[in-house]
């Protein structure tokens, strides 16, 4: 059995958790965008977080600004 649900909590203030909101989530959720991907390794962090799929594709999200996320707008992105 392979688990591809991958939960957040704590603060959003950066949108780093994940969920599409800058709230303080006090217990794990699931994270509704990566559903269906098969997750090989995720990374988190007070700003940012990422996660790499089985096929190699990279998600980013969270504080981006200085390139933070490796997007070209150098945002915060949900």
């Amino acid at each position: 059995t392979v688990t591809t649900e991958i939960y957040s909590w704590g603060s959003g203030t950066n949108y780093q958790l994940g969920t599409g909101n800058a709230d303080l989530q006090k217990s794990p959720c699931k994270l509704d965008a990566l559903q269906g991907s098969y997750i090989k390794l995720t990374s988190a962090s007070k700003f940012h977080s990422v996660a790499v799929t089985g096929r190699g594709e990279i998600y980013t999200w969270g504080f981006g600004r200085s390139g933070r996320l490796g997007h070209p707008d150098f945002d915060i992105h949900r």
